[in-house]
């Protein structure tokens, strides 16, 4: 466990607390691996100040221990949780939190383990213009094997999951950041075996101002498959999926922004490579406060994997979606959607892609849908649709559909 207090009466504040669980020790002769110690931070850091104000929570999982012919150990997760509440001072607040799961523990011919989950929780309000991060990362699954004769199948990378709200006052800037990243598949080894998959992740954020600029962003990444070697395949990519991850309120601008990526495809060496993860990332917004309004929707499919002589895999599929209304007299309501299918490994086929962007707004709207199919033996297919529609006389609307 951890804890700081900083405090000063303008001077800049910066305030840390980490805390990182131990490894699990070793075993041998078939003997367990042990397991990670798993951490918990939870408003661990706080300060004051009239002037600038960074507060940082980081939360690390221990690493499973390794077993020669046993089961390894299980990794430690992680969740790091602060809740902030500035009410007078603080002229600009800076918050962030981390939480890292371990990774799973490694095996020559037992079984391996899955990696360690991530998990954030953050939750600020100030009265100054108003930062905060939230990043939770998967820990990567436990290798399996060393050869064709120790054999053993890598082991799921952890999931990760990050939330973060974020408030301030009077016109005073809000941008508030939501990461997530799935762990990383372990390597097999062996026929009959594999790498394991890419684990999953999922995202929120939501930020406000009276009448300052709101920036909220959601990110995704799946977890990349884990590499397949003397016959094992490779993982599958981790999946990418949001949906309404981010929202806003001001009477100035707003900026949404969310990104789902789906994991790349485990690499193999003479058998089938992983596919990559599909990407998912659909928005609907209602807004008639904010006097202009961006939308940014976003969904990439993970790339397949490659082969050096086996079959290369197929690049995950990318759907995205974004529906955005405003009735506010005077307010451009601006929709942008991109959808990239993954790239297929190894001369593998594509991955397909389908973009959907709507809008109805008072007088001004512009929406746009971008889709590409991605690359390979067979590029994967592309469906653009846009529509922008305006409710009032005088007003003026565009909408651009690129398929490719």
């Amino acid at each position: 466990t951890a804890s700081a207090l900083g405090v000063s009466a303008s001077g800049q504040v910066g305030v840390t607390g980490t805390a990182r669980g131990g490894t699990g020790g070793a075993g041998y002769t078939g003997a367990a691996g042990g397991k990670g110690a798993s951490v918990t931070l939870s408003n661990a850091v706080s300060g004051s100040t009239s002037g600038a104000l960074f507060l940082d929570q980081n939360a690390y999982g221990g690493h499973g221990g390794s077993s020669d012919t046993g089961s390894a150990g299980a990794a430690g997760n992680a969740s790091s949780s602060l809740s902030v509440n500035i009410t007078n001072g603080a002229s600009t607040l800076n918050v962030g939190v981390i939480a890292t799961g371990g990774n799973g523990g490694d095996t020559t011919s037992g079984t391996a383990k899955v990696g360690g989950n991530g998990t954030t929780s953050l939750s600020a309000s100030g009265v100054g213009n108003l930062t905060t991060t939230s990043t939770a990362t998967g820990g990567q699954g436990g290798t399996g094997g060393n050869s064709s004769s120790n054999a053993a199948s890598g082991a799921t990378g952890g999931s990760a999951s990050a939330g973060n709200s974020g408030a301030t006052t009077g016109s005073h800037t809000a941008n508030v950041t939501s990461n997530a990243y799935g762990g990383g598949g372990g390597y097999g080894f062996g026929a009959g075996q594999s790498g394991g998959a890419g684990g999953n992740g999922t995202a929120t954020a939501a930020g406000t101002s009276n009448a300052g600029q709101v920036a909220v962003s959601s990110t995704v990444y799946g977890g990349a498959g884990g590499y397949g070697y003397s016959g094992a395949t490779g993982g599958k990519g981790g999946n990418a999926t949001l949906t309404d991850a981010v929202s806003g309120a001001t009477t100035g601008t707003l900026y949404l922004t969310q990104s789902a990526n789906g994991g790349t495809g485990g690499h193999s060496e003479t058998n089938a490579a992983g596919a990559g993860g599909n990407a998912n990332s659909s928005s609907s917004q209602v807004n008639s406060v904010a006097n202009n309004l961006i939308g940014t929707v976003g969904a990439y499919g993970g790339s397949g994997g490659t082969a050096a002589s086996g079959t290369g895999g197929a690049g995950g599929s990318a759907v995205a979606s974004q529906t955005l209304s405003s009735s506010r007299a005077g307010t451009p309501v601006t929709s942008n959607v991109t959808a990239q299918g993954g790239a297929g490994g190894s001369g593998a086929n594509g991955g397909a892609a389908q973009a959907t962007s709507t809008i109805t707004a008072a007088q001004q709207s512009h929406a746009s849908a971008n889709a590409q199919g991605g690359s390979g033996g067979v590029s994967g297919s592309a469906l653009a649709t846009a529509s922008a529609t305006i409710t009032q006389a005088g007003g003026t609307a565009s909408a651009t559909a690129t398929a490719g």
